[in-house]
């Protein structure tokens, strides 16, 4: 009975259970409440699901007008970042990303700075500068994780 109440009451933390026509509520019921909700061309719904802000990973689960799964897609990665260009708007970066791990605001440079962890080979994590301004996108690069030079093995 215990395993029972534990099973059902938690969330799952990855979307490999879900299946492609199921609704709204059915990816609630296995992945909780989403951390965040964009739209999609179309009608569709995004549901975004960050595991930080010290985690890796962001699904994303998307769904169709008629609020029916379409599929879903692990998006902190060097593939999916290497699609950000200068120009794109803040609401397009987070409808592709989700939230950042952390937002840093440079008033005198006019800029604020999202950075993204994410599970590299050398403890990098993505750095995205937008145009206090314009919320576009002006640059993007990598640095060092702040975690990982505070101690050499970041998982301690």
């Amino acid at each position: 009975m215990i395993a029972l109440v534990t099973l059902t009451g938690c969330a799952g933390y990855s979307p490999a259970a879900l299946q492609p026509g199921q609704t709204a509520e059915q990816v609630r019921a296995l992945m909780g409440p989403p951390t965040g909700e964009h739209g999609l061309p179309g009608g569709g719904i995004r549901l975004e699901y960050a595991r930080g802000p010290a985690g890796l990973q962001t699904f994303m689960v998307d769904l169709d007008a008629q609020g029916r799964m379409t599929g879903w897609t692990q998006v902190l990665n060097d593939a999916a970042f290497a699609r950000i260009q200068p120009g794109w708007s803040r609401e397009q970066l987070q409808r592709e990303f989700g939230r950042p791990a952390q937002e840093q605001v440079f008033g005198r440079l006019g800029q604020r700075v999202w950075s993204y962890r994410y599970d590299s080979w050398d403890c990098s994590w993505l750095q995205v500068s937008l145009d206090l301004r314009s919320d576009a996108v002006v640059d993007v690069g990598r640095g060092p994780d702040p975690r990982c030079q505070a101690n050499d093995n970041p998982w301690d």
